[in-house]
């Protein structure tokens, strides 16, 4: 049977899912759907290997299969702030901080039990600008498989970072490490660090809050949150 090479090509608009997260988890969940129920209909061979497309926040790539196709994506929107997808049982914390080669190493840890499998994550960290710096984040270690994460968004006043993942690889009920914020030290002292919430108290949205994200509907998951502190030596203080 002659076959030929195609791309399939998915974008979610910023009105379904305002999160690179959130965007990319309901493309993939899509083009995994087509080498499902509607394969023979598509006309793709079961076993496709779908794959973020390099440098996309919001697509999806498959290889091989048999012609073109297109898919327009939509999606129920994330709810108000303040109106989470479950129950809270999952708790999102700061870990205890390092110092590894002059820059302070913050862990994002979370723990507990979530009523449903979560596929991705939004963290928002905020300190004291006048005590650090942003330097980088990165998901090393993590409990997500295959995570793919779009550029952090540092704060417009330098004093926090939004990063987000989204696991290529399934959803996950495991607890342990979501991702590393390294801190460059400023100036002497010891800064807070705040995990900006989703909904009260704090007000964040999908773009500004943390949270974890279901993996059914790709909506933000209630957790709770625990804060902490770090001194420009990699002690809590």
């Amino acid at each position: 049977m002659e076959t030929a090479d195609f791309v399939v090509q998915i974008s979610v608009s910023e009105d379904f899912a305002k999160t690179p997260a959130q965007r990319l988890q309901i493309a993939t969940r899509i083009a995994n759907q087509l080498v499902g129920a509607n394969a023979k209909a598509a006309g793709i061979t079961k076993g496709t290997n779908f794959r973020p497309k390099a440098g996309s926040a919001g697509a999806a790539t498959a290889v091989p299969g048999s012609r073109p196709t297109s898919v327009a994506a939509a999606a129920t929107p994330t709810p108000a702030p303040g109106q989470p997808a479950s129950p809270a049982t999952l708790v999102v914390a700061v870990g205890a901080p390092s110092l590894v080669g002059g820059n302070v190493q913050v862990p994002v840890r979370i723990s507990g039990s979530a009523s449903a499998p979560y596929a991705g994550f939004s963290v928002h960290l905020r300190w004291d600008k006048a005590v650090f710096t942003y330097s980088s984040a990165n998901s090393t270690g993590a409990v997500l498989a295959s995570p793919f994460c779009p550029s952090p968004t540092v704060d417009s006043d330098g004093g926090g970072v939004t990063y987000a993942c989204t696991s290529t690889a399934g959803s996950v009920t495991t607890t342990g490490l979501l991702a590393t914020i390294v801190l460059a030290p400023a100036a002497a002292g010891c800064s807070p660090l705040h995990l900006f919430t989703f909904g009260a108290p704090d007000g964040g949205d999908a773009r500004s809050g943390t949270y974890t994200v279901d993996a059914a509907t790709s909506e933000p998951q209630a957790v709770q949150y625990a804060d902490g502190s770090a001194s420009v030596g990699g002690q809590v203080c």
